[in-house]
């Protein structure tokens, strides 16, 4: 009963030390765990954000170094460079994010800049969504999803399910590795 009780206590512990730190920290810290979860395309990038970020999270020093998060910004901003054709939309939204982190800490005001940042961040993604579903032509179309049933292994599946045949997928897949740089089918 009394290993219960110390479990709980330093939970607890954990959770008042999160609530009575900086407003930013645990933005940043979970930011960091997004970058080593799932940060980059391409193995040396993601190699070096991992090597970069992990003691960034256990140190509470080292979360708001302003040195390691422009390293980590210019990481994030080099794979999406190299990447950005084949790249899923949501690794240019973390490199944006990683860049507002890195401009928050070198600001008097982080957490302002945070806050401000991912409101601009939320609100031009969805309206940005809107504005193409609408004017985009490819909502009714199906244009998306026939790209993504040749390109992405992801929808390899569902391409077979609506009726694509093994030779069709093994041309696109083909056709991916010498054009882009698209992840390989298992």
């Amino acid at each position: 009963m009394r290993a219960l009780q110390r479990i709980v206590d330093a939970i607890f512990g954990l959770w008042q030390r999160t609530l009575d730190e900086a407003p930013e920290g645990p933005v940043l810290r979970l930011t960091l765990l997004l970058l080593i979860l799932h940060g980059s395309e391409g193995e040396n990038f993601q190699f070096l954000l991992r090597v970069i970020a992990a003691p960034m999270l256990l140190s509470t020093s080292l979360t708001a170094n302003r040195w390691l998060w422009l390293v980590l910004a210019a990481v994030c901003s080099a794979s999406t460079y190299t990447f950005w054709f084949g790249q899923d939309n949501h690794k240019f939204l973390t490199a944006y994010w990683t860049i507002a982190c890195c401009l928050a800490v070198w600001n008097l005001n982080p957490a302002r800049i945070l806050a401000v940042n991912g409101r601009l961040l939320v609100a031009l993604v969805f309206s940005f969504a809107v504005f193409w579903k609408i004017f985009g032509g490819e909502l009714l179309n199906g244009k998306f999803f026939e790209f993504a049933f040749l390109s992405d292994p992801r929808f390899e599946l569902m391409g077979r399910l609506g009726g694509l045949s093994s030779d069709v997928l093994s041309a696109s897949t083909a056709w991916c590795a010498y054009s882009v740089r698209c992840p390989p089918r298992a």
